[in-house]
């Protein structure tokens, strides 16, 4: 992605009871999940990301979630669990219609290129692998 705006959401699927989100806030990139009403885990990463070309992917694993940039870990969050159900909203790309799963809904600005979802949680070195960086 490539954003032009501090706030978007790149990809959500679910809403407040149960799902994910990808998004930027405040220009960091965070990946956050919702596992009941209001019970929100965020992972974010440090660096700001804006007007920049960045891969970015989120990963839930039984025990936490993680938020990698340009293949490399850049947050992680412990979690009580897996999203316990199928988020009731369809995915999106680059906005969030409803409730969100994590902080915002706001429209991304700016270019997506790509978006993937895997069943299975990726290593890190797949996920760098995806960005380009073990070619």
């Amino acid at each position: 992605v490539k954003s032009e705006a501090k706030n978007g959401v790149v990809v959500a699927r679910g809403g407040a009871a149960t799902g994910y989100s990808l998004y930027l806030k405040d220009g960091l990139p965070k990946f956050g999940i919702s596992r009941a009403q209001g019970a929100q885990f965020i992972a974010a990463g440090s660096q700001p990301v804006v007007g920049l070309w960045v891969h970015l992917a989120g990963v839930i694993r039984p025990s936490q979630i993680e938020i990698y940039v340009n293949g490399k870990l850049a947050g992680v969050t412990k979690t009580p669990g897996l999203i316990p159900g199928v988020g009731g909203q369809s995915m999106e790309i680059g906005f969030d219609v409803a409730n969100s799963p994590a902080e915002i809904t706001d429209n991304f600005e700016g270019v997506i290129d790509e978006v993937k979802m895997s069943l299975a949680a990726l290593s890190e070195s797949e996920i760098a692998r995806q960005a380009g960086l073990n070619q």
